[in-house]
């Protein structure tokens, strides 16, 4: 990323996530009271998987478009693990 019209796209696009997690955040909270007592096979507990799964995706996507931003190439094969270990990094 080299302009000033990436760094605006970027924070942009990083915004747009980071309205996305806490969209998916709030309606996760509080967390079905019912949740505690039922069925592992009931459309509450699905539901809540497919938020959770939604929250891991847009993190990951918002991480990748950081890295990706910085010119941080990901291989193909390893891109999950790279990631992960790129945004741990202090």
């Amino acid at each position: 990323m080299r302009d000033g019209e990436s760094v605006i796209t970027l924070r942009t696009e990083l915004a747009n996530d980071l309205s996305a997690l806490e969209r998916i955040a709030e309606r996760l909270e509080p967390p079905p009271a019912k949740l505690r007592v039922l069925p592992t096979s009931d459309p509450v507990v699905a539901a809540v998987a497919f938020e959770l799964h939604n929250y891991y995706c847009v993190s990951e996507n918002l991480t990748r478009r950081v890295a990706t931003s910085f010119e941080n190439a990901l291989d193909p094969n390893e891109w999950h693990r790279q990631l992960l270990s790129r945004m741990s990094l202090d």
